[in-house]
């Protein structure tokens, strides 16, 4: 019986391996929790992420009424990010840091 249980032993950890590739990136994902009113668009600046600049905004995709997500597979260190409504008006207070293969959800104030 002993033999019969090192077999699905072994075979379990080859199974949950292949679920986990070592090489991958991992998701970094950012939720906004904004309703910034039709037909206005929530976007994305900052620095450390490959995608990112302070120089054009990246559009986020809304997936809800209030709520706004951007996600990458890049693999990073560290970045700074901050929303930006049409790409124009920067929301208030400080940068928000992130680290790959992290998460984060926020609420930016505009005003």
């Amino acid at each position: 019986m002993g033999a019969l249980k090192n077999i699905f032993k072994k075979a379990d950890q080859v199974i949950r391996k292949s679920h986990r590739p070592e090489n991958s990136a991992k998701k970094t994902k950012i939720i906004v929790t904004c309703n910034c009113g039709f037909p206005n668009g929530l976007y994305l600046r900052g620095e450390g992420i490959e995608g990112l600049s302070w120089d054009k905004g990246t559009l986020m995709t809304c997936t809800k009424d209030d709520e706004w997500v951007w996600e990458t597979d890049a693999d990073f260190d560290k970045g700074q990010i901050k929303v930006l409504i049409n790409d124009k008006q920067y929301e208030l207070g400080d940068n928000h840091e992130i680290e790959c293969g992290s998460s984060i959800t926020f609420a930016p104030k505009f005003w």
